[in-house]
């Protein structure tokens, strides 16, 4: 049978795994399976480097006892670009570790947060160490957010150092009043103000009825009182007391009747209360006097507790973000609390930073309206469980339960308490906060579907939508992930490499602190758009319970000899040298850092952090093996390849496979026929050598015969012992059957 001959060349591995396309149709420059290697930009494949602690490692002893970990970096911690700070949760404490150098364990301070301590009443010690922080950052200061926590900050004085945690009260405006107000809007009850209804007294207060004003006797009254003793009824919650002004410009109950009876309701929120906590009894007695001594309210107590109050229970925000000089907090969980986004007013200083009301009382006469840099409060109906709260360039995003929302100005101008819009860009939501990175400004996180990013509106109009990175690409990986175990997948983000890593687990967790003892990295570049996984080694007792994206600028100082213009050293009268401290900086390239542990004794682990920059080691956990380190298998099956065009057999009897000339590298070559999946099979041919060593040449090409022959071809190139590997491609003739 006459055959001819192809060329096929593979020189190009930029797309990485693909588990979305058929034997029939796979994309160029992709792999079918990829394990431990890193596709570079430029197409090289090389054998992903050694997990190991850091150069100059320290550990310290924590005791993890059903606890959650996550790690988050504080940048120019009290506004000093050379101060920055790794925030570790671990459980009920709070560390910190300064970077002084390019490992981070080192930096460990002395000062703690604890959150126990913190917790709010009702809430338990397990449900503080079971439950993660969420962190953001503005004006220097670390803001804090936790389930079962009032939000604090933290102040850090380097001079010391030393830190200063402020609790944050979230407070509001009640805009909504007693609910149990019996009376309808425009119904003036005939009633005195010691019989009415407590519940609607307290709304008259809040609509403006609580403020002395003077009335026409010239004397300051309580304009609630006044009417009733004049009259044989009480306000409706549609009455303001101005609109009963006379010529005088003087509160008169005889205009009452002369007016037209508004049926609108009337403005609520002279009262301003704990968000959380809205206790309508211990405010209105909050004025001096209680209200009723101050209004002779001799049927009604306000110490019983009569005025019906609104509270959260133990639960607190969940999510917490910067964004237009403000602090959004969402995710309260408590029925009723589940859809509301606070905004604090403009931050002039952090004191304004639980100030989530408009400054000016909207009950005034004069002096009501809503201003621009005011804080407030966002209801959004259809709104499920808020997890995630994320500030784009003219947006804040909601991620909930039921979907994604975009909250910004009108026009993409920015974001005011006097001009925002709410838009649902998606029905995708999330799952949890922990899987969210912050990619140059663009979120990236998991659900149970798969991974998403918000894309912008090429228009320029400032909508966004959500898109799938993982549809066309890895779905069917991403689908075999345990939803547990996408539930508490965590991540982080290099700019420097265009590479996030997401550390995740292969099997269902067993329980709380398993939740957090990862075997598994997913690697995303964002330029190429290539994903490509890694493993864990876990038997050698080194646990990675979270990772963090690290990068500063370190100022220090070292001797230097003092010289002449000419280049001559100075000395002084004993000949000594002449030296002088010079200031010296130090920039940290950002790396990705592994919060790891071995486990001592009990739940005591001794914590660390790790990395994997060391190019000459292809082993993990050398350190902590003490015998030459774990190895793994790095390797990758490339695409499928159908010379004869899925018609005809072909034989290719040689293949020239490229690499970068290494000391000490090796690659094993084999070659897979008809998709074949085993290595029992005889179309799944043996192993050779793909490296030739020739330190004259940078690139060593080795010509290897091969045997087989078939419709479909894929080769798989492997890692031998812990020897490195630089891939550049391969490239074969085909000898492909004519069909007759």
């Amino acid at each position: 049978m006459p055959r001819k001959v192809e060329v096929l060349v593979e020189n190009n591995f930029t797309k990485g795994l693909v588990t979305e396309a058929t034997g029939l149709n796979f994309p160029e420059h992709a792999a079918v399976e990829m394990w431990d290697v890193t596709p570079k930009d430029e197409g090289v494949v090389c054998r992903r480097n050694g997990f190991e602690y850091e150069t100059d490692y320290t550990s310290t002893a924590i005791d993890r006892n059903e606890s959650v970990v996550a790690s988050y970096m504080w940048k120019s911690a009290a506004g000093d670009p050379n101060e920055n700070l790794v925030v570790v949760q671990v459980g009920t404490d709070l560390y910190y570790y300064t970077m002084n150098s390019s490992s981070i364990s080192p930096g460990k301070e002395s000062f703690t947060t604890d959150l126990d301590a913190k917790k709010v009443s009702g809430a338990t010690s397990l449900q503080v160490s079971s439950h993660l922080c969420d962190f953001t950052q503005i004006d220097g200061n670390l803001y804090v957010v936790h389930p079962y926590l009032d939000p604090f900050y933290v102040t850090l004085d380097p001079s010391v150092p030393s830190i200063t945690e402020t609790t944050i009260t979230i407070k509001v405006r009640d805009l909504e009043g007693s609910l149990d107000d019996p009376y309808a809007v425009d119904e003036r009850p005939t009633a005195t103000v010691d019989s009415m209804d407590i519940n609607h007294l307290y709304n008259l207060w809040n609509q403006g009825w609580a403020n002395d004003v003077q009335e026409d006797a010239g004397t300051d009254v309580n304009p609630v009182a006044h009417w009733d003793t004049d009259r044989t009824d009480v306000p409706s919650n549609a009455d303001r007391w101005w609109i009963f002004k006379d010529a005088t410009d003087e509160f008169n109950t005889a205009e009452i009747n002369t007016k037209t009876w508004s049926t609108g309701e009337a403005a609520k929120g002279y009262f301003i209360l704990n968000a959380f906590d809205m206790d309508r009894n211990a405010v209105t007695n909050s004025e001096g006097d209680s209200m009723d001594t101050k209004y002779t309210l001799t049927g009604e107590t306000q110490a019983g507790g009569d005025i019906t109050s609104v509270s959260s229970g133990a639960n607190r925000p969940r999510t917490i973000a910067a964004f237009a000089s403000r602090i959004f907090y969402a995710g309260v969980t408590a029925d009723g609390y589940n859809n509301r986004i606070y905004f604090s007013q403009v931050l002039k200083d952090s004191s304004r930073s639980g100030l989530c009301y408009q400054k000016n009382d909207p009950t005034d006469e004069s002096f009501s309206d809503l201003l621009a840099d005011d804080g407030g409060v966002i209801v959004v109906p259809e709104i499920g469980t808020i997890y995630k709260l994320f500030a784009l360039k003219n947006a804040i995003i909601v991620f909930a339960s039921n979907g994604t929302w975009s909250i910004q100005g009108s026009e993409a101008v920015g974001f005011s308490a006097t001009d925002f819009s709410i838009e649902r860009i998606a029905s995708e939501g999330a799952i949890s906060r922990s899987s969210f990175v912050d990619v140059e400004g663009v979120p990236v996180w998991w659900n149970f579907n798969g991974i998403f990013t918000v894309k912008g509106d090429e228009t320029g109009l400032g909508s966004s939508s959500v898109t799938s990175l993982t549809e066309k690409t890895i779905q069917t990986f991403y689908d075999a992930v345990p939803g547990q175990s996408k539930l508490y997948a965590t991540g982080a983000y290099n700019h420097t490499d265009k590479v996030i890593q997401w550390l995740f687990k292969s099997t269902d967790p067993a329980d709380v602190s398993d939740r957090h003892i990862y075997n598994r990295v997913l690697n995303f570049n964002t330029g190429t758009g290539a994903f490509y996984p890694w493993t864990i080694d876990t038997s050698s007792g080194v646990d990675v319970q979270s990772i963090v994206s690290v990068e500063g600028v370190i100022e220090g100082s070292e001797e230097a000899d003092v010289q002449m213009t000419n280049g001559d050293t100075v000395v002084d009268s004993s000949v000594t040298t002449v030296t002088v401290n010079a200031s010296i900086t130090e920039q940290i390239d950002q790396t990705f850092k592994y919060f790891c542990g071995t486990l001592s004794s009990g739940t005591t682990y001794n914590y660390t952090f790790a990395d994997h920059s060391d190019t000459t080691i292809f082993a993990d956990w050398v350190t902590a093996d003490g015998a030459g380190g774990v190895n793994y298998d790095s390797y990758l099956i490339s695409g499928y390849v159908l010379p004869g065009s899925a018609l005809s057999e072909s034989q290719m009897n040689y293949v020239n496979v490229y690499t970068n000339t290494l000391s000490g590298s090796s690659v094993l070559v084999s070659t897979l026929w008809d998709y074949v999946n085993t290595t029992a099979d005889k179309r799944w041919t043996g192993t050779q050598q793909g490296y030739k060593h020739d330190a004259n040449h940078n690139v060593s090409i080795r010509r290897l015969k091969i045997r087989g022959k078939g419709q479909a071809l894929q080769l798989q190139m492997k890692s031998s012992g812990t020897a490195p590997f630089q891939l550049l491609g391969w490239s074969t003739k085909v000898l492909v059957d004519q069909s007759e």
